[in-house]
């Protein structure tokens, strides 16, 4: 977008902001007589990607144009990527989170067969005392039962 300072009903520096909020890409180039440093920070500040004096050369206003575009291509890859590894994070959380819960339920599950088995070995260890024997003879004895 190609802007002057001063326009008819608007000032430019009242319409970048403007036009910025209807398109965030606009690439916004000021052509002016005014040759004001603070009236070219403000516009700059506000989004203006330049600030030509008039006469403007237009070779000038060529490579400046040429910039503003690339810039503007650059800002709208970048937010796609943006957009693109937002969704890989999710979808990796949420993989990683189904996978930490899988995870966790072996390991209480684990946890469960450990605890059963140590109540196992206290109950050989009370049947062997029953049948006068050692909780090893009765475990060597439930591996290999006589025949």
């Amino acid at each position: 977008m190609l802007c002057d300072i001063r326009m008819p009903n608007m000032s430019g520096v009242d319409l970048v902001p403007r036009a910025l909020a209807q398109d965030a890409d606009l690439a916004i180039l000021m052509l002016t007589a005014i040759d004001e440093p603070r009236t070219a920070i403000e516009c700059l500040k506000l989004g203006a990607f330049d600030y030509l004096i008039k006469p403007v050369d237009l070779e000038e206003l060529e490579l400046s144009l040429q910039n503003a575009l690339r810039r503007r291509q650059l800002e709208m890859d970048r937010r796609g990527l943006e957009q693109w590894l937002a969704r890989e994070v999710a979808v990796r959380t949420r993989e990683l989170e189904e996978r930490t819960a899988a995870i966790a339920a072996v390991a209480l599950d684990a946890l469960a067969a450990a605890r059963d088995w140590s109540g196992a070995e206290a109950a050989m260890g009370r049947l062997a005392k029953e049948l006068g024997m050692t909780p090893e003879e009765l475990k060597r004895e439930v591996r290999s039962p006589r025949s």
